[in-house]
């Protein structure tokens, strides 16, 4: 696992090295803007299929993205954007698990925050709003390196008479894709100063792949109450990662 992992950092690396190759090999025959970026994401978790006999709320997991970027003129409203990014995406979900004992309720709460370092190459179209404001709109695809991830579950058990909760945080960086593909689709506006480019940005990323997660509630919990069970619960779904991302960036 160690050696896959270096080669899969050895590639990531030599596309950021490209990024930033591109970007000088062009700067010859175009006005190539460099910049940075900041700004805030909202993740969410969505099943691959459907939850079955489980009851799902799902909900978004706020952070961080922030990064590099170029921009590099190939029309007068065609653009390149590589970026170079740290993401925070994720989720928050609530699972009601059905226990099949009269009087028995399980419902667990997770939020599971990953991280990635992330290279997207984004088409730009731009239309003139006004001659300093350009309305653009941007797609493509984006390679993610998996850096974190991190669970936090809360396990509320409500038996007759009695009501606990169980609190769990670990890392489960494991159980995470080490390589994340995605597709960008957003829009944004650009503000011409006198030097230099503010930029406003809004976007959806969704993973092609998903990752596979699994809550277990164990049996042995329920064997010290007096309610014994033959097996642990067990929760499977496929999920993948959708992130909504807003940033402010200035363009040099």
């Amino acid at each position: 696992m160690g050696n896959l992992r270096g080669r899969l950092f050895l590639k990531f690396s030599a596309g950021a090295l490209l990024f930033v190759w591109v970007g000088a090999a062009v700067a010859s025959a175009a006005p190539v803007r460099w910049g940075v970026k900041l700004g805030y994401s909202s993740g969410q978790l969505r099943a691959e299929e459907d939850e079955g006999e489980f009851q799902v709320d799902k909900f978004s997991l706020g952070g961080f993205c922030g990064g590099l970027l170029a921009e590099i003129p190939l029309t007068a409203f065609l653009s390149l954007q590589p970026e170079l990014l740290y993401v925070h995406k994720g989720g928050r979900y609530k699972v009601v698990v059905p226990v099949g004992l009269p009087g028995v309720s399980v419902e667990v709460e997770e939020s599971r925050g990953l991280t990635y370092l992330e290279v997207p190459v984004l088409l730009k179209l731009s239309l003139a709003v006004s001659k300093p404001l350009r309305l653009t709109f941007v797609t493509g695809p984006s390679v993610g390196l998996a850096l974190g991830a991190e669970l936090w579950s809360e396990v509320d058990i409500e038996v007759p008479g009695m009501f606990f909760t169980l609190k769990n945080q670990e890392d489960i960086r494991r159980d995470v894709n080490d390589v994340e593909l995605s597709y960008i689709i957003g829009g944004l506006f650009d503000l011409s100063l006198a030097k230099g480019k503010i930029v406003v940005d809004q976007r959806f990323s969704f993973a092609l792949r998903p990752n596979s997660y699994r809550v277990v509630v164990q049996a042995s919990q329920f064997s010290q109450l007096g309610f014994p069970m033959a097996q642990d619960m067990v929760y499977e779904l496929d999920m993948h990662n959708y992130t909504f991302m807003i940033t402010v960036g200035y363009l040099f």
